[in-house]
């Protein structure tokens, strides 16, 4: 990517998600007129008006299919039609601010040896439960993503997520299948593909991870992760992918990636629905690595 003349694919998977696309699809083609950028949209084999809406955007919007279920089956696909030398991901149900895409080239153009970008996720507070709210599950619950105002590099085992993440090209060592199919929505475990992704691009590209706090999108929280029982439930698929992937994926992503003590996963939870959900998570995580280690 050049100062003078960025070239940027952004990339959006979808599945069955017909009205979302209808509303996201213009707001994200009227932003950053003055830039040389793509916007790509894989469809993961939806059977609603999902081709319909795609084809009122021909010629304004590429489109790649993907058959087989999985969310990381899609961005593979589309990473291998995509020409730009910055891939930016988000989904289809946010709503981008109107700097979002500038603020994140800018942040690439600043920060010439970095490889891997993530920005704020902004959520409405008022619909989810204050247990959540105030628990170090909100992330994993709500997809909220704020590390505050200051942009610099993400604390250590943190990683942009989904709705809202940038990657060079050059990251990728001329993969095109670096989103492992295993994990992510689609998948029997429909968490933790990013932080799996971040480890399969290697210690290199791993390791460099700017925080862009003004390249922001808004995101609605799914009411169905917010009740206990499914709480408790996608707490287990968490820990279950995170100790998949650190077994699995550890030595490729180097020394910084480590386990998390199991005290302190547990220690210094707010409430006793938070801790149900820890200490699932834990139970998650340690099954989860002794699958990856196989």
């Amino acid at each position: 990517m050049s100062a003078a003349a960025p070239q940027v694919s952004v990339i959006v998977a979808t599945r069955n998600r017909a009205e979302s696309l209808r509303r996201l699809l213009p707001r994200l083609l009227e932003l950053s007129p003055g830039l040389s950028w793509e916007l790509i949209v894989a469809d993961n084999g939806s059977t609603d008006d999902t081709s319909q809406v795609l084809a009122a955007m021909a010629g304004r919007v590429r489109t790649v299919f993907e058959p087989q279920p999985g969310k990381s089956r899609a961005l593979n696909r589309a990473m291998a039609a995509a020409r730009g030398e910055l891939l930016i991901f988000t989904d289809d149900d946010v709503e981008p601010d109107r700097a979002w895409l500038d603020e994140l080239v800018a942040a690439a153009r600043r920060h010439t040896d970095v490889d891997c970008f993530g920005g704020r996720i902004t959520i409405d507070a008022s619909a989810v439960p204050g247990w959540v709210l105030r628990s170090r599950l909100r992330q994993l619950l709500t997809s909220g993503h704020d590390y505050g105002d200051v942009e610099g590099p993400y604390p250590p085992n943190r990683f942009p997520i989904g709705p809202n993440m940038a990657v060079r090209r050059r990251a990728l060592h001329g993969r095109q299948d670096v989103w492992p199919v295993d994990l992510g929505p689609g998948s029997a475990i429909p968490v933790g593909d990013e932080t799996a992704f971040f480890y399969r691009l290697g210690q290199g590209a791993a390791r460099t991870r700017v925080y862009v706090p003004t390249a922001q999108v808004r995101h609605q929280p799914q009411a169905g992760y917010l009740t206990l029982g499914p709480a408790l439930r996608r707490s287990y698929l968490g820990g279950y992918s995170a100790g998949f992937s650190n077994a699995r994926y550890h030595a490729q992503a180097g020394k910084e990636f480590k386990g998390v003590p199991v005290w302190r996963k547990i220690a210094g939870t707010r409430s006793w629905r938070e801790f149900c959900c820890s200490a699932v998570r834990v139970l998650g995580y340690g099954v989860g690595y002794s699958r990856g280690m196989r």
